[in-house]
């Protein structure tokens, strides 16, 4: 049973994930940034700092994905076979951007979002360091 968010928390966790849709299209190293900023800044709303650690989460896998595919593709051009890679990395630079704007539009519908692949490794509730 999931409780209903505030709207200013709602608003917040949708500018989390789709500002990783907005980062990633102009740089797609840069889809981390916006989702890191509202961790940052508000982190303790626990909503918010959930939805933002999924987008990070998120956005570092296809980071990590596209990164590792170019130095294949790069390491394979020499014999004519990298340009294979590149279809997989243009599937990897469509997926972070419709899967951010799936997770906005379901978090502005008051529904549970994982991402796919990475939604597991982020708890809900991460434990507190105590000062």
């Amino acid at each position: 049973m999931t409780t209903k968010m505030s709207t200013v928390a709602r608003n917040w966790s949708m500018l989390a994930h789709s500002s990783a849709c907005i980062f990633h299209l102009f740089l797609p190293s840069l889809g981390v940034l916006g989702p890191l900023i509202i961790y940052m800044f508000k982190r303790s709303d626990d909503e918010i700092s959930y939805h933002a650690r999924q987008a990070i989460a998120f956005q570092l896998a296809i980071l990590l994905g596209t990164w590792t595919l170019a130095a294949l593709g790069t390491a394979l051009s020499c014999f004519l076979v990298g340009f294979v890679l590149y279809v997989p990395g243009l599937l990897l630079w469509v997926a972070g951007m419709v899967v951010p704007v799936i997770a906005a539009l379901r978090v502005n519908d008051d529904q549970p979002y994982q991402y796919p692949v990475t939604g597991h490794l982020v708890a809900r509730d991460p434990p507190r360091i105590a000062p």
